[in-house]
């Protein structure tokens, strides 16, 4: 017999969703969990996502699955990091689904490889490397293992390089995806790097990622400006893989100041340009109406968490309702869809464009609107990002053939905005109610704002 849950799941699982509340379960378990003997100093969560089941028949089916990344200091006066991806869930679910794990599962697997179940919890909890949906992770971040999966021309440096190599976690999003850099080092010489390479894992084969990204390099390569993009060396059907070259250069938000902004936004407007107007492949796209649902479920949840912004995030709903239709004077082209100044690096003259992952067809002002509300989190002077912001839209829009209205650029930046905001919660940051404000004031003061647009 089915059991009915008749509690929201959300405010069950709020718990685990504070590092305060989480930091001593974790810790009472410690050495079941990380295989050895510490003190947990610091637990972020930097991945969060929760299905729920709306029909009240199916609720006790929802589960929330998060990554705690934890500094532990160990018995050695040492400081570990280590991550933990966890699935909780209700009415002691999690046994059922840990199980039915256990059954289907490689029955050789190494014990820090195997899941574990926190049975008070109800939660599964798997030791990075260790996913349940990216099992190539292991022998990725082997530096023995991954030896025998690099592609040739990496081999080929010879003795030296198969001798010493040190993987790096990039970026993490369980079950979905991992960015893994490499160092070749010297054998003698650990400090000395002869050569950086970079794999990209998924879930799924993802070969028109690769392609898209041949594609891009090979665009690059033929436009008269310092724009690179890295190159994708080989793509590893067995491990759902892509090899891709490093490239030199720092963070663009390291290097970019009040002396030379206007050369690097330049370069960045003209790079984002050139990949809206090529024929990138991709198998999906966002419509307004796509982010407007989106909007809508962020802001129900910032609004039971946070009252005070409640009013004025339903009169933002119901004014982007109002102005949703932004599309028809621009084409729907192919956009990076996670547009942002992380994913840049530049040196004094050029700037690298990275990660297609997120490409998908959209309106073009999606990946502007993005890159806008990520320069007013920058540590910068506001005059600065100011600046830098009108000088990027001036760029921009000397090269794209489509309208680029400000109402329509503010539309989207109010979807960025809730984004981070989002996002800014889910991560339990202390910065929250600043972000939100920031938001708040970003729409009083733009074509959107609630106090001129009665009509909305």
């Amino acid at each position: 017999m089915t059991t009915m849950l008749q509690t929201d799941p959300a405010s069950i699982f709020e718990k685990f969703h504070d590092p305060l509340w989480v930091k001593p379960q974790l810790q009472a378990r410690l050495r079941d969990l990380v295989g050895f003997e510490g003190v947990i100093q610091h637990c972020e969560i930097s991945y969060v996502h929760y299905k729920r089941y709306l029909k009240v028949q199916s609720r006790h089916k929802s589960f929330l699955s998060l990554c705690y990344d934890l500094s532990i200091a160990d018995h050695h006066g040492g400081i570990r990091s280590q991550k933990l991806f966890a699935k909780a869930y209700l009415n002691n679910r999690g046994q059922l689904e840990f199980h039915r794990i256990v059954q289907k599962g490689n029955p050789h697997l190494p014990q820090e490889q195997r899941p574990l179940y926190l049975a008070d919890l109800d939660m599964i909890v798997w030791r990075f490397p260790a996913d349940p949906l990216l099992p190539q992770l292991p022998k990725l971040l082997d530096p023995q293992q991954v030896l025998q999966y690099v592609p040739q021309n990496y081999r080929s440096e010879g003795p030296r390089f198969l001798m010493r190599i040190t993987p790096q976690v990039i970026h993490y999003r369980p079950e979905n995806r991992c960015t893994i850099r490499y160092d070749l080092l010297e054998p003698q010489l650990s400090s000395r790097r002869v050569r950086t390479f970079f794999a990209k894992t998924f879930q799924n084969q993802e070969k028109m990622i690769f392609e898209r990204m041949e594609m891009l390099w090979n665009i690059f390569q033929h436009v008269p400006y310092a724009i690179q993009a890295p190159k994708p060396i080989a793509y590893d059907e067995n491990l759902n893989t892509i090899w891709q070259d490093g490239v030199s250069g720092l963070p663009l938000g390291q290097i970019i100041n009040a002396s030379n902004y206007q050369s690097f936004m330049a370069l960045t407007a003209r790079g984002i340009a050139t990949l809206q107007q090529s024929p990138l492949p991709t198998s999906y796209g966002v419509s307004s109406q796509d982010h407007l649902i989106e909007f809508k479920k962020k802001s129900q949840k910032l609004s039971q968490v946070y009252p005070p912004g409640e009013q004025v995030l339903k009169s933002i709903e119901k004014c982007l309702e109002g102005l949703a239709p932004l599309d028809s004077t621009r084409p729907t082209c192919i956009i990076h869809g996670d547009f942002h100044i992380g994913q840049l690096l530049a040196d004094h003259t050029s700037v690298t464009f990275f990660d297609l992952d997120e490409c998908m067809h959209g309106d073009p002002l999606q990946d502007v609107a993005n890159f806008l509300v990520d320069l007013q989190f920058l540590n910068f002077p506001p005059d600065l990002r100011q600046q830098m912001s009108q000088s990027f839209v001036k760029a921009y829009m000397s090269l794209v053939p489509w309208e680029v209205s400000p109402q329509a650029l503010d539309w989207h930046q109010a979807i960025q905005f809730t984004n981070k905001v989002y996002r800014s919660f889910v991560q339990r940051k202390p910065s929250f109610e600043d972000d939100f404000d920031r938001f708040i004031r970003f729409v009083e003061t733009s074509s959107l704002s609630i106090t001129q647009h009665e009509s909305c």
